[in-house]
């Protein structure tokens, strides 16, 4: 039966050989849509006659559907794996234009090899080979290098993704060699990213790899070029779909705070939108207080017939504290929060009776401005912000003088 329906085929007789098909086996009588194929069935049949349907089905719009179903039917250890195998070579034989047979007639590393000459319009076949044959590591990063070092890649977001299997596949080869010429290959294209403001594939790249260190220029460049907030998206993108290690996303932070350092040490938003990213409640907390402490110290530079006109200045920096005792508060850091509020009620303080000045005193002028004070309510404020009523005291009598 194979032989006569398999010369029906050569001749182009395809609705012949499906006919005969069906006479000749009336178990595979389909259409597979229904699901009338039994697990059991498909197992006695065995892979040639799974060949012959699919050569059948190959010409048709029912193909995937066919494969699709088949491999839905059959389990784990019950043909589900050959049905998948089947099903990658014949989304690759229809990319390269060949035929089943000639396909099938190739290895798995020919018909990678061959689908890379494709560029974009091969990666989920390539991927989907590489997933049911399982190739060596080696190989498939072999031909990746030879690919994308030949220029036979197209340019954009496709370019990316082959980099980042090629690398991935480097790495798991500990291919290191073929890791430093993928990184100067890159280092080679970047600045055309740059040059068509292209940051989103730079973004794409650099955190799909996973190789800070190695491609720290792509973070410097996103930094420098405004483009964290992009890289923060992707990075969480990126996140989703591969569950990094404590030490990759530690790895991650730190090399975007040390490119932050380096290039842009005065865009405090920037370090507030890291730190809320990866939840680092004690560096916000900190961040906030030194933006306070800034806002502070810019108030009390200007001369005293502008500093009335500049209280938004004292306004900010509260906000700051507020949001920074809010954000203790979270972590049960009770001492702190204490403190971020008492500053911040000095803060209104200062506001409130701006001719006397409240804040960033020294020992001394905290003693004096102590003595001065008529009012209690001042004079406890005053000795909450600045800690004198934990334990010893400047108003204990037995205090150190």
């Amino acid at each position: 039966m194979e032989r006569a329906v398999l010369s029906l085929l050569e001749l182009g007789q395809i609705t012949a050989a499906k006919q005969l098909q069906q006479k000749l086996s009336p178990t595979l009588d389909l259409p597979i849509e229904q699901n009338r194929v039994d697990p059991s069935q498909l197992q006695v049949v065995g892979s040639c006659q799974l060949c012959l349907l699919v050569k059948i089905f190959y010409v048709s719009l029912l193909c995937f559907k066919a494969l699709d179903a088949l491999s839905r039917k059959c389990g784990e250890g019950r043909g589900r794996g050959l049905c998948l195998r089947v099903i990658a070579v014949v989304r690759a034989a229809m990319v390269l234009g060949l035929t089943f047979a000639e396909a099938f007639g190739k290895q798995p590393l020919e018909l990678l090899q061959l689908l890379s000459l494709k560029a974009q319009g091969s990666i989920e076949e390539a991927t989907l080979l590489v997933e049911t044959y399982s190739p060596p590591l080696p190989s498939i990063a072999l031909i990746l290098a030879e690919s994308f070092l030949n220029c036979q890649l197209c340019k954009g977001k496709w370019l990316v993704e082959i980099l980042i299997l090629a690398h991935h596949f480097y790495m798991s080869s500990a291919c290191l060699d073929g890791v430093d010429v993928l990184v100067t290959f890159v280092a080679n294209r970047v600045e055309s990213y740059v040059l068509e403001d292209d940051f989103s594939s730079l973004a794409r790249l650099v955190t799909g790899v996973a190789n800070f260190r190695s491609f720290s220029f792509i973070l410097d460049i996103l930094i420098e070029s405004g483009q964290l907030e992009l890289l923060l998206e992707k990075y969480s993108a990126a996140a989703e779909t591969a569950t990094g290690s404590v030490a990759a996303v530690r790895g991650f932070r730190m090399t975007v705070l040390t490119s932050l350092k380096r290039y842009n040490p005065h865009d405090l938003d920037a370090f507030a939108m890291v730190y809320n990213h990866f939840d680092m409640k004690h560096d916000a907390a900190n961040h906030l207080e030194s933006r306070s402490t800034n806002r502070i110290q810019h108030w009390l530079s200007l001369k005293d017939r502008d500093r009335r006109e500049r209280s938004g200045e004292l306004l900010d920096s509260m906000f700051h504290l507020i949001e920074a005792g809010e954000t203790l508060s979270t972590i049960d850091a009770g001492q702190r929060t204490h403190r971020a509020c008492a500053r911040a009620s000095l803060l209104t303080l200062q506001i409130r009776i701006p001719d006397i000045t409240w804040v960033q005193l020294s020992e001394t002028n905290v003693r004096r401005i102590l003595v001065e004070q008529s009012r209690f309510q001042e004079a406890l404020v005053v000795a909450e912000a600045y800690g004198l009523n934990q334990g010893p005291s400047l108003l204990d009598p037995d205090a150190e003088a």
